[in-house]
């Protein structure tokens, strides 16, 4: 039952994947660290956090600074009792476990949903968002002047009025300006998207006062909707753009924004595909090319992980990067994906299938035209591993370099219709009585750092 890794870039292009696992299957679920590139793959997965409860962490947010540190925020609970940590690591030594700071609980008392953000403005200021019923159920955040080492007392960005409402589905960016974009919906209790709204900040976190605009509503659910929901916000040139879930069937609109935030136009409906995928993600290629991916579909014929470029003005038509028949293995749905280099696209997602179905995480990459930005190798870091740590690292994965064949201009028509549901690598894993018996073996050395 894996979600898509949350995933970032280092300024070498290396994308670093954080997922929340189960080694095996009496394991509890640990925070585990993957790297990829272009040209080796995946690295073999760490168990770099045990979480201190019997419930597993939920990634609410991952950061990298203008240093290449990576700053991580988990919600630890269940939906009566849940605390909001931190912790961070250099990139370079990201992968070991004793790289990781001894997480701390910044925030008592959260949730009951598991939705938060972390942003940062590149210059030593981080803004984490999280769900809370500290003075009634609401949006809050706390910020640090200092990269991470000190944090505020929580303040608000909306409470909720009504019974049986939560905020959910929160979709952050910072613009080239360090202004933070929010974007989330009000979800009933019975799990359907009503309302969605816009606001931001400027990041003048030094005296810790609420600088939020006032939440503007962007769209909500009508009597025959079947929701309003999954919102994503990105900004383009002197341009803001959200792309959110509404109607019946539900299928994807968007709205523009030509005065930062302060009116909208009139929702947009640019393809007909349908159906209740998760988010969108919105991303910049090297060009300054908006690109987007989600999970849609057309017909029981074409379920698939689909993408599309800004036309300035309007968006291309939907293209699929992996497209195949609905199965009980097969349903791709709420992505995650980044830009490396400046051109290369790699793209997540789960399943979205019966429980009992579900078979983890799968992805695919390909190249847009664009291009591609020199690496420039991370400084050797001084980090000295804690010697009474031993990192454990799973059995290797069964992934390869990657096949020049498999590179795909995703702009280049004659190779987009991908409709082979197979061709994404399935993150491997040796067979079970090999993990058991390694895990066996190494509990008196594992690497996982215990809170």
């Amino acid at each position: 039952d894996a979600f898509a890794p949350v995933m970032v870039v280092d300024s070498a292009g290396t994308v670093h994947a954080f997922s929340v696992e189960r080694p095996f299957a009496e394991a509890p679920q640990d925070l585990f660290h993957r790297t990829w590139t272009p040209e080796t793959g995946w690295s073999d997965p760490n168990n770099v956090l045990l979480a201190p409860s019997p419930f597993p962490p939920t990634i609410l947010g991952v950061y990298i600074d203008e240093h290449d540190t990576i700053h991580l925020t988990l919600y630890v609970g269940n939906q009566d009792v849940a605390d909001l940590y931190y912790s961070s690591s250099p990139a370079i030594t990201a992968h070991l476990a004793t790289s990781w700071l001894q997480p701390t609980a910044i925030v008592k008392g959260v949730g009951p949903l598991a939705i938060g953000a972390l942003q940062g403005d590149g210059h030593g200021n981080l803004m984490a968002i999280y769900q809370s019923r500290d003075y009634g159920v609401g949006l809050y955040y706390v910020t640090s002047p200092d990269y991470g080492e000190t944090w505020s007392e929580p303040d608000i960005v909306q409470l909720v009025y009504r019974k049986d409402v939560w905020p959910a589905a929160l979709n952050t960016f910072v613009d080239v300006d360090g202004v933070l974009h929010a974007v989330w919906s009000f979800w009933s209790d019975r799990g359907r998207g009503e309302e969605i709204y816009y606001t931001q900040t400027e990041l003048r976190w030094q005296d810790h006062e609420n600088h939020w605009r006032e939440p503007i509503l962007l769209a909500a659910k009508e009597e025959e909707d079947y929701e309003a929901d999954w919102p994503t916000v990105m900004q383009y040139k002197d341009e803001l753009i959200v792309i959110y879930q509404d109607s019946f069937p539900a299928t994807r609109f968007f709205r523009l924004s030509k005065d930062n935030g302060l009116t909208w136009s009139e929702p947009v409906h640019p393809w007909p595909h349908i159906g209740e995928y998760a988010e969108a993600v919105m991303l910049l290629d090297s060009n300054g090319d908006l690109h987007t991916v989600m999970g849609n579909r057309t017909a029981d014929c074409c379920h698939g992980m689909w993408h599309a470029k800004w036309m300035d003005g309007y968006w291309s038509d939907l293209e699929p990067m992996i497209l195949g028949p609905k199965s009980s293995s097969f349903d791709p749905s709420g992505p995650s994906a980044v830009i490396t280099r400046g051109n290369y696209l790699l793209v997540a997602w789960r399943t979205d299938t019966l429980p009992e179905d579900r078979n983890g995480a799968w992805y695919t990459f390909g190249r847009l035209n664009a291009p591609e930005l020199a690496v420039v190798p991370l400084p050797t870091s001084t980090f000295t591993p804690t010697p009474y740590f031993t990192p454990t690292p799973l059995p290797p994965t069964a992934t390869p370099a990657p096949d020049k064949a498999f590179y795909r201009q995703f702009d280049d028509p004659n190779l987009m219709h991908a409709n082979n549901p197979g061709m994404p690598l399935i993150w491997a894993a040796a067979p079970a009585t090999l993990l058991i018996a390694l895990v066996m073996l190494l509990r008196g050395v594992s690497a996982r750092r215990r809170w």
